[in-house]
């Protein structure tokens, strides 16, 4: 039996009229993205103002109203996650002078989004000072923290470059002495240290030209002790004439490191004095000896403080040929 006409169930036909669903689909969507939802003030704190376009020849000369606040009025989903940065005003500085400069904030300022306007600004006015622009050149401090182990002391402190150039306000500039490096710990270092480190000017509103980076060399040395050394004869070089010393033996006071100083003794050190352009006279020459280390290389590093019993030894030079060395065993 034959369903009335009016009980037929109608068929699902998913593809027909296919072209005109993805349309009204498209359209639904787009008039839920320009109609407004509900409509609040809002603000947002913190926005940071950009200079752009400062002239070449002018510098920041004091810190200005960098952040503001930003009243707006739009759909609670549009503006709820707005971030300061969004909203970011980028201020033209081209026509700006030396001296100081009243800048207003505009709405028009504010780069929102669509169907988001700005009800207010505070502040609506910065103060943006500037001054003439000038260079110099400034040394660089090295910065250390810490201490080398007991026993070990920083003996010397090298950076390269030890000068850089620095741009910024004319009244900055001349009130910067000098630049620093980044500070280094020697903590519990006993060798020498070599870093490259960060050069800062303590001023943030000048700039270090030509990159600021500097290669930083700390040396470091053990502590230096003192040892008295005594008889040391001294002996005579290149002796035409007899020659006489007085004292033939001398004492020394040496100053160096603990690992060389305490394995030194006299047999290490020489002490000569040279004859050869002194002529005969009446009087004493008074003559320094110079002191010879064995190895040689301990000389660079171990620092005489004194001879005793002076410095200076008298030597008279006699008006008679000095005899000529003994050959080895002979009685006379």
């Amino acid at each position: 039996m034959n369903k009335p006409e009016w009980v037929r169930m109608p068929r699902f036909r998913p593809h027909e009229h296919i072209h005109l669903k993805i349309i009204s689909l498209v359209l639904a969507i787009g008039l839920w993205s320009i109609v407004p939802d509900a409509t609040v003030p809002h603000i947002v704190r913190n926005v940071p103002v950009r200079l752009r376009s400062i002239p070449a020849e002018l510098a920041l000369a004091q810190p200005f109203q960098a952040e503001i606040e930003v009243w707006l009025r739009g759909g609670a989903v549009r503006t709820r996650d707005l971030l300061p940065g969004e909203l970011s005003p980028r201020i033209d500085m081209s026509d700006a002078f030396a001296g100081d400069n009243t800048i207003t904030v505009r709405p028009a300022d504010i780069p929102t989004p669509l169907l988001v306007s700005v009800e207010s600004i505070e502040p609506e006015q910065i103060h943006v000072v500037l001054e003439e622009r000038v260079r110099a050149d400034v040394p660089v401090n090295v910065v250390v923290e810490g201490s080398p182990p007991e026993g070990f002391e920083i003996t010397a402190k090298r950076v390269q470059p030890d000068h850089v150039t620095v741009s910024g306000p004319r009244s900055r500039v001349q009130a910067l002495r000098a630049v620093s490096t980044e500070t280094i710990s020697v903590a519990g270092h006993r060798e020498p240290l070599t870093r490259d480190v960060g050069v800062l000017a303590d001023d943030p509103l000048v700039s270090i030209e030509g990159g600021a980076r500097a290669r930083l060399t700390i040396r470091i040395e053990e502590v230096p002790v003192l040892v008295d050394l005594d008889g040391i004869a001294v002996r005579i070089l290149n002796a035409r004439y007899r020659v006489v010393i007085n004292p033939q033996e001398i004492g020394i006071v040496l100053r160096g490191p603990p690992s060389l100083i305490n394995q030194l003794t006299a047999a290490n050190v020489t002490a000569t004095i040279d004859v050869e352009g002194l002529a005969p006279r009446a009087e004493d020459y008074r003559v320094e000896p110079r002191i010879d280390f064995d190895p040689p290389a301990l000389g660079e590093r171990i620092e005489i403080i004194t001879l005793r019993p002076q410095r200076r030894l008298d030597v008279h030079v006699y008006d008679r040929l000095a005899l000529p060395p003994r050959p080895a065993g002979s009685p006379w």
